[in-house]
């Protein structure tokens, strides 16, 4: 499958050498899947251009999948990450799981909730000169003060979701986030003129 996979990396670089763009992979750490471990994904591409095939590093899925190895899979992969991304995750035990199965799972939670090392993985990526995007990801369910159900920030399900909740509460929950990721940065040495900054009050 690796190999398989390796012919049509080397078919997407060669297209965005064509035109001058980079493709990023995002990624997961769901099962089955190549690229949540990275150093899979480092594989297929370790001999292709890195200006025109590379990762963008969700550090939640990547310490989901890999723990505290996500520090060997950011030093192999470096070269070809171009973004961060982020999210924060718990592990969960389900009473409910089926005889046999393993009763671990991933969920999501607020920034700042979970397990995630924002800190050592900034202060690792600053440390290597990365100046890509970091993006937060909003992908939690979250308790609003007044609702009957708590809210999913993620928009599912896909193409139903309406904002239920207000949209001055929905803001203040990713200007929270924005917030704790810029302390996050500043904490590492991250300079705040390199930090996007926002206008007209949005998150």
């Amino acid at each position: 499958q690796l190999d398989a996979q390796k012919r049509r990396f080397e078919g997407l670089a060669a297209l965005n050498a064509r035109y001058d763009t980079t493709a990023m992979f995002h990624t997961h750490s769901y099962f089955n899947g190549i690229g949540g471990m990275v150093w899979d994904m480092w594989m297929l591409m370790k001999d292709l251009d890195p200006r025109h095939i590379g990762i963008n590093f969700d550090i939640g899925h990547v310490m989901a999948k890999a723990g505290a190895g996500w520090r060997e899979a950011a030093r192999i992969a470096r070269p070809y990450v171009h973004a961060l991304s982020t999210k924060d995750f718990i592990w969960e035990r389900h009473a409910d799981a089926a005889p046999g199965e393993w009763p671990w799972y991933t969920r999501f939670v607020r920034h700042g909730d979970g397990m995630v090392d924002y800190e050592g993985c900034f202060r690792y990526f600053q440390s290597t000169g990365f100046e890509g995007p970091i993006i937060p990801y909003f992908e939690y369910v979250v308790d609003v003060p007044g609702a009957v159900l708590p809210f999913n920030m993620n928009g599912g399900p896909y193409g139903k979701w309406t904002l239920a909740i207000p949209e001055k509460t929905f803001r203040a929950f990713m200007k929270r986030d924005v917030a704790l990721h810029r302390q996050a940065l500043r904490n590492v040495g991250y300079a705040q003129e390199n930090q996007a900054k926002p206008d007209r009050g949005d998150a």
